[in-house]
């Protein structure tokens, strides 16, 4: 079978399949410049939390058992207790379990 084509046909044919690619190429560029967008935001929010001295080292506030007692107590959680000293909060479930027995 032979499919013969007018030169109009084969142009509208070649411009329908150049038009796919150039979108198929903008959404592709597209997608990686949002991710490189947000490389880029990330970079500069760490550069401006250090030049702000944004980030501090928290050392963990040793607390006595005493003291893990009166925070139980007062009902704060265990991540509210591990936040305001710096312990890992299964450490402060594990220390309310062995203390408040």
């Amino acid at each position: 079978m032979k499919i013969t084509l007018t030169n109009e046909q084969v142009s509208g044919l070649v411009e329908v399949e150049f038009n796919k690619r150039i979108e198929e190429y903008q959404v592709a560029y597209r997608k990686e410049l949002e991710k490189l967008q947000g490389q880029l935001n990330e970079a500069l929010a760490t550069v401006n939390a250090l030049m702000g001295n944004e980030i501090a080292i928290q050392k963990k506030k040793k607390l006595t058992n005493e003291e893990f007692i009166e925070k139980f107590n007062q009902g704060m959680t265990n991540s509210q207790i591990a936040k305001e000293t710096g312990y890992n909060p299964s450490y402060v479930s594990l220390k309310r379990k062995n203390l408040m027995k």
